[in-house]
């Protein structure tokens, strides 16, 4: 079942995202894919983590270049633990690559299409594993000189 206050396009389990903004649920987007389709960036809010293992899949299919693409927890309770980002430089001049470690209290990322990744096909993987923890996992390609995607903004 659908949320039909959403505007998507689905095509079986692939939610394509074209809104400025995904509030996340749980019983309607853990275990599809999601992806994320809007050059002005989206903004994911992830639902409160229960510690029931809910899975959620985002991909970028269109690169953010006017804002920013950012996926953040939803309360002040919830963070990334554990998390990491691996980034490939796309300089032209071979590949280099990058990681990132979340900090305890990370509970956003975001992505702006060049130092900070989200490169078309970046693809970002979160479980819900713990009440108040999501792990996050990012592959992703970024350009210029690669910074740390996370942040404690919430």
């Amino acid at each position: 079942m659908r949320d039909q206050n959403l505007r998507y396009k689905s095509q079986d389990n692939v939610l394509n995202v074209v809104d400025s903004t995904l509030v996340m649920k749980e019983n309607i987007h853990s275990g599809i894919i999601i992806t994320l389709d809007r050059a002005k960036g989206v903004t994911v809010t992830l639902p409160p983590s229960t510690g029931r293992g809910a899975r959620y899949t985002l991909i970028v299919r269109t690169a953010p270049t006017s804002g920013d693409t950012t996926i953040k927890v939803a309360n002040t309770k919830d963070v990334f633990n554990g998390s990491q980002a691996f980034s490939v430089d796309d300089d032209g001049e071979g590949a280099t690559g990058f990681s990132f470690m979340a900090e305890a209290d990370d509970d956003t990322l975001t992505l702006n299409g060049t130092t900070k990744g989200g490169l078309a096909g970046a693809r970002v993987e979160i479980v819900d594993y713990r009440e108040g923890y999501y792990t996050l996992t990012a592959f992703m390609t970024q350009s210029g000189s690669s910074v740390t995607p996370f942040s404690a903004s919430v």
